[in-house]
């Protein structure tokens, strides 16, 4: 019974469960097999991650992550709803106030105007840091360590893609995986409590977590 179990995250009595990762990354209708993960969790840790994850999701969707399937779904579904809400005004200037012209040098040489979104870092670590605490926990029926420290690294150039196609072949599927939404990778050795994660967001936001 859940009363019986405890957070996920903090290892405190668990009240209520948590969706690793967050049910907002999914447009409806939500898949059911396999069902969203769910992981206990105390009303601290259930609450904690919700702007952020609002955050997150708001942000990529204006990256190649918003005209995948999914992401198509995702604006037409909520996106634009949600930047109309009164309590997401904060949000929208937010995301507004981040976009910034950058300045390219292209292989020929020269150079061209872009403009491009500063991502708040620390939100969307926030963001990745509980989904692979969740995803621990699920994988392996066990709290992370808390002197646990995450390395998260998002995967943009192609020495960072070539650095983790070294890493895959000692890396297992998850347990579930939902096509063109979200899959991950794992790996630790039954003598260590070390970690290494692998996510793979709408197939084109990826991220390697070493924990």
């Amino acid at each position: 019974m859940l009363k019986e179990k405890t957070c996920y995250s903090c290892g405190e009595k668990a009240t209520t469960k948590e969706h690793v990762p967050g049910k907002n990354l999914f447009p409806r209708p939500r898949p059911s097999n396999p069902a969203l993960i769910t992981v206990p969790s105390c009303t601290l840790h259930n609450n904690s991650f919700s702007k952020d994850e609002e955050y997150f999701l708001a942000v990529f969707m204006f990256s190649n992550a918003g005209v995948s399937d999914a992401g198509s779904k995702l604006w037409e579904e909520k996106i634009h709803r949600m930047y109309k809400r009164r309590e997401a005004q904060g949000l929208k200037k937010n995301i507004a106030g981040s976009f910034k012209n950058i300045r390219l040098q292209n292989p020929s040489g020269s150079f061209s105007e872009r403009i491009a979104i500063e991502i708040d870092e620390s939100r969307i670590k926030n963001v990745i840091g509980k989904i692979v605490k969740g995803l621990y926990f699920f994988e392996y029926e066990k709290k992370m360590a808390s002197s646990a420290k995450l390395n998260i690294h998002f995967l943009k150039t192609s020495n960072d893609f070539q650095f983790v196609e070294k890493q895959i072949q000692y890396l297992k599927p998850g347990k579930r995986s939902w096509a063109g939404v979200f899959r991950y990778m794992h790996y630790k050795t039954e003598e260590n409590t070390d970690s290494i994660w692998l996510l793979d967001f709408y197939g084109v936001l990826h991220f390697c977590i070493a924990a």
